[in-house]
């Protein structure tokens, strides 16, 4: 017998893939590893902005909750073109003297320029009082106090925030009103 002469079972085991069949599967494989790559990552992306988000809205409410314990019970604020300025606190007191809300830089003890986020503070213009620590605020995640008025007919405090970051802007925008529970001297005068 010639050992030349090959069987047709030994002939098709003997060529193995073509040049076209591994192009394809090559192709297939880079497209579908394409598209799980692609959906990893914007499946990362969702689950950050939703923990930052979960974040910003627990944030918010703390500092809610710090915001309008402290302004019920004031009793004496300064305003100025119709924001309050100072407020007199007796959590967050410096010295017997009105203290300001201010907010401060994430890594420094000195206030941010105006627009910008930062961290709640409560200052007598030398020193700070932070009302969280640092930690508190994750992931870049600061304040801004927009708006912070006294109605005196309604002897309630209108405050407008916003919970977000530097980079991305605003995250949660708040507006809430407090009612004064003490009567409330407004710039050395009565209410």
């Amino acid at each position: 017998m010639n050992k030349n002469v090959l069987t047709r079972s030994q002939k098709i085991l003997s060529y193995g893939f073509t040049l076209t069949e591994m192009l394809c599967t090559v192709l297939l494989v880079s497209l579908v590893s394409t598209m799980l790559v692609t959906g990893v990552l914007m499946g990362s992306k969702q689950y950050n902005r939703s923990i930052r988000i979960s974040e910003a809205q627990q944030l918010n409410l703390t500092i809610e909750t710090i915001l309008a314990n402290e302004l019920k019970y004031s009793n004496r604020i300064e305003e100025e073109n119709g924001q309050v300025k100072k407020i007199y606190s007796t959590t967050y007191v410096l010295s017997n003297d009105l203290t300001a809300i201010s907010i401060l830089k994430n890594d420094k003890d000195e206030a941010v320029s105006d627009g910008k986020y930062g961290q709640l503070s409560f200052t007598d213009g030398t020193s700070y009082n932070r009302v969280l620590p640092k930690g508190s605020y994750a992931k870049e995640l600061g304040v801004k106090i927009t708006s912070l008025t006294y109605d005196q007919n309604q002897k309630c405090f209108h405050v407008a925030m916003d919970i977000g970051t530097d980079k991305i802007g605003s995250l949660i925008s708040e507006n809430f009103v407090v009612r004064a529970l003490n009567p409330v001297t407004i710039n050395g005068g009565n209410a």
